[in-house]
């Protein structure tokens, strides 16, 4: 039986406001602020102390703290990749406290302004996938999930912030919002398949259309649509949207884009490249 989660308030400097994503079972992602001046937002992975010991979780926190710090010495600045600021505790949890972000979070962003014109969609995938051929050359972590509110955004829709969430191997999904973000030999199971294209592919759609591709009542439901080519994606895409769906969203992973060999196609695609 689970324990019953506890809703932290405030640890040492930090006020508590948000949940974002559970990443690694008991270990949950929080947006928190500076109690004084509650103007910058923190990332802050946060597991009780009382889970820790009772699951062994004190090596899926060091295995994390492990990861970040890698990914900033490997980056050394070059990326805008979040780094690990701290670490804190109180009587009840134990957590990693990543920089401040204050730009908008992608999912802001469009909620905000409506869906991005073709030359921001090319630009963000430009950057994405300069970030993403590093963390796969650094080879540090089986799957990394790029989700819409862990991407920060400028006013130009340049990418200011990248929060890496990270998703173990054994990890079993069990969120609806979650499940489409990664490939469907990853759902259940060790398969340590690079993930960071078809995560491209979602990100491209969400900002292309507001909305996620693989919408379903059910998990088993969202998994088939997967599966399926789900036709009603063309729907939503112009010619060179579709494009990108084929070779993203493909279910075989020998027909999708996601290995560094083909990240330079990628990023070089003509409508790329020629776009306005």
């Amino acid at each position: 039986m689970s324990e019953v989660p506890i809703m932290p308030t405030v640890i040492g400097k930090y006020l508590f406001i948000q949940k974002m994503v559970v990443s690694h079972e008991e270990v949950n992602l929080w947006k928190c602020v500076d109690k004084e001046t509650k103007e910058i937002p923190f990332f802050t992975y946060l597991i009780q102390k009382n889970i820790l010991v009772k699951n062994n979780s004190e090596l899926k926190l060091a295995s994390l703290a492990k990861f970040y710090q890698k990914i900033k010495d490997e980056n050394a600045g070059r990326f805008p990749i979040q780094s690990i600021v701290e670490i804190i505790e109180n009587d009840i949890f134990y957590g990693l406290v990543f920089e401040g972000i204050n730009n908008l979070t992608l999912k802001e962003y469009i909620k905000n302004n409506g869906v991005a014109h073709r030359h921001k969609i090319n630009k963000f995938i430009f950057q994405m996938m300069k970030i993403m051929k590093f963390i796969q050359s650094v080879q540090t972590c089986s799957i990394i999930v790029y989700t819409n509110d862990c991407i920060f955004v400028d006013d130009d829709f340049n990418i200011t912030n990248v929060f890496l969430n990270t998703i173990s191997n054994q990890f079993n999904f069990s969120n609806e919002k979650q499940i489409s973000l990664v490939t469907p030999p990853s759902e259940n199971s060790q398969n340590q398949e690079l993930n960071d294209t078809w995560n491209l592919g979602i990100l491209i759609f969400f900002i292309s259309t507001k909305k996620m591709p693989f919408n379903g009542k059910t998990i088993e439901e969202i998994k088939q649509n997967k599966l399926n080519k789900h036709p009603k994606l063309s729907l939503f895409y112009k010619k060179h949207h579709h494009h990108h769906h084929h070779h993203h969203h493909h279910h075989h992973h020998s027909k999708r884009r996601c290995s560094e060999d083909t990240t330079k196609d990628v990023i070089y695609y003509v409508w790329v490249i020629t776009a306005p």
